[in-house]
């Protein structure tokens, strides 16, 4: 039984040992989150994605003044005498005028709408950096309080050996002190690898091969103002998105019912004659008052609209499902929005309690029941117990703490406003 037992300790130790080897690769960065934040802008490949995605949305403006192709003939009558068919003619084809206003508000509006796109992606990134950064000073106050337990567990398993010298204990209670010391080593090799695993979590996040490091040496207590909360303010980027959304869709309905109107063409000829033209062997000459033989203008009206109909059907049913989209979006957002004030609500709740009164116990177990147990006031088993109950409300304290900072972060996503 004492090999396995002694098997076991060393077995963790080794893991314990290859963790931290591999976290020590990396090179460690000191970074805030606003540190954080700028580099994952800068490099966050997804935001760079949506940027282009931006880029393009505007570039696509200049499309709203498109016009069909040029069209150039150049024309030759055989016939004798003066034609305005011996000519250069150009022709060009134009929508009707408002078309093109039209057109480009519409892109102009999918621009926007792109642009919104972005803040949300870019919203969602600050979001996860947040929540990835201060789980790592949580994971390190963790990993701070479980290593002090190692110490106090090393400590009550020496005292268990004495005491089994002295005949006051026996092996089961030291088999139980070296229990409970290996189950703490399990505890923050765990822990080490969650640490590991966030790191690497912000390292994607923010593009980078350096392990970064929170500047803070402490997990701090966020701020959110409780009095913004009973509603989600219009500038939300999800609120924006499903707006900006409506609002091109009703621009592009208004486009494709303007595609009933009419178009324009305008045609202009100036003469071009050639008198070595002349297969029938004919009396050509060229029209000397002038080279402008003429112009034409033309109207077309789409008569058969089949398609033009369609299209005003489709963009109809597009802006029916947006709205839709639009109070589905609000109804679920405030849902969600109330569900992370209750959630934020009850992490606060059990915050004040731990602040108040729960670190203040812990504080006074831990010296009480060392003092008792090392005077013999209390046994071996007792003082585990004391430590235990102690080293779990500080636990509950820094879980209450990093519920509370997650569902602040959780709000400011929500709302935008985490920036």
């Amino acid at each position: 039984m004492k090999t396995k037992t002694k098997f076991i300790t060393v077995a963790i130790t080794l893991i314990m040992a290859t963790g931290i080897g591999v976290r020590s690769y990396a090179q460690n960065t000191l970074a805030t989150l606003q540190d954080c934040i700028n580099t994952a802008i800068s490099n966050n490949l997804s935001l760079k994605a949506s940027r282009i995605s931006t880029e393009r949305a505007t570039i696509l403006q200049k499309t709203a003044y498109s016009f069909e192709p040029t069209s150039i003939a150049f024309t030759q009558d055989p016939a004798p005498g003066s034609s305005p068919d011996n000519s250069f003619t150009i022709s060009q084809s134009f929508e009707f005028p408002t078309i093109y206003a039209k057109r480009h508000n519409v892109l102009k509006a999918e621009s926007q709408l792109e642009q919104i796109g972005y803040n949300i992606a870019q919203n969602e990134v600050i979001k996860e950096i947040a929540s990835n950064y201060y789980k790592l000073l949580y994971l390190k106050d963790v990993a701070g309080i479980l290593a002090k337990q190692e110490v106090l567990y090393k400590e009550l398993l020496a005292l268990t050996k004495s005491k089994m010298d002295e005949g006051e204990a026996n092996r089961l209670d030291v088999i139980d002190a070296e229990k409970s010391l290996n189950d703490n080593a399990i505890k923050i090799y765990s822990t080490d690898i969650d640490i590991t695993n966030t790191i690497a979590d912000l390292q994607r996040l923010l593009n980078t091969d350096n392990a970064i490091q929170p500047n803070e040496k402490d997990l701090p207590i966020l701020s959110f103002a409780e009095k913004d909360m009973a509603v989600i303010s219009p500038s939300s980027p999800s609120v924006a998105y499903y707006d900006s959304k409506v609002n091109a869709l009703e621009l592009n309905k208004s486009l494709q019912n303007s595609q009933f109107l009419p178009s324009f063409s305008l045609t202009l000829r100036h003469q071009m004659f050639i008198k070595g033209f002349n297969p029938y062997d004919q009396e050509r000459e060229r029209f000397e008052p002038g080279n402008f033989v003429g112009f034409e203008i033309g109207i077309a009206v789409p008569i058969l609209f089949f398609e033009q109909k369609a299209n005003s059907e489709v963009a109809a049913k597009e802006l029916q499902i947006a709205q839709l989209e639009q109070a589905d979006n609000q109804m679920q957002l405030q849902k969600q929005y109330q569900m992370y004030v209750n959630e934020y609500k009850k992490a606060k709740f059990l915050l004040d309690h731990y602040l108040h009164t729960g670190l203040h116990h812990a504080h006074e177990i831990e010296e009480l029941s060392d003092a008792m147990y090392k005077s013999g006031e209390i046994t071996y088993l007792d003082n585990i117990h004391k430590l235990e109950s102690a080293i779990d409300l500080r636990m509950e304290y820094v879980n209450a703490l990093n519920d509370y900072n997650q569902s602040v972060i959780m709000l400011h996503y929500i709302c935008g406003t985490y920036n």
